[in-house]
């Protein structure tokens, strides 16, 4: 399994992992559809960023995207009205952050940058936006930054939880 599909597997762990993200994402008529894949699938990778027994590590990565389908022509607009109706710092920032993870279960790294971009240009003190473009960096391959990012962050990190699936994604550049 390349590298790009274990980071994959980790956004789409992390899209999991995020409290409410599931809910919110209920509110995007598209990404109901996300929702559905999601649910059907499993624990993803194992403790050492190994894939886990049950998936078939050949095949799940394309497997999950064309379950998913095309990404949907308002899905765009879908994000962009949740983003906007997020209006403290905070939340905007969260939604710019989570808006970027949704981006990048299709694949659309160029729309995830700029709101991931978004996101650390109002917070860039805080660890979530650093473990998302980490995050984006490993599913394009590039380990040199992905480490960058994701060393910033779980140094960043409060939360146990959270720092146990940075390390975990760290452990994939070392």
């Amino acid at each position: 399994m390349s590298l790009e599909d274990k980071f994959y597997l980790l956004v789409v762990d992390e899209v999991r992992a995020q409290p409410g993200m599931l809910a919110e994402l209920e509110t995007i008529r598209p990404a109901r559809r996300v929702l559905q894949v999601l649910g059907k699938l499993g624990p993803l990778l194992g403790p050492t960023g190994a894939p886990d027994m049950a998936v078939n590590a050949a095949g799940v990565v394309p497997k999950v995207i064309t379950a998913l389908g095309p990404e949907p022509v308002d899905l765009e607009t879908g994000l962009a009205n949740w983003q906007a109706s997020f209006d403290d710092l905070e939340r905007n920032y969260m939604a710019l952050a989570r808006s970027a993870l949704v981006h990048m279960l299709w694949r659309k790294t160029y729309q995830a940058e700029e709101a991931i971009n978004r996101a650390k240009y109002r917070i860039d003190n805080w660890a979530f936006a650093h473990v998302v473009y980490g995050l984006l960096q490993g599913l394009r391959g590039d380990a040199g930054k992905a480490h960058f990012e994701l060393y910033l962050a779980v140094h960043r990190e409060p939360y146990p939880e959270a720092r146990d699936r940075i390390e975990r994604a760290l452990d994939l550049v070392r």
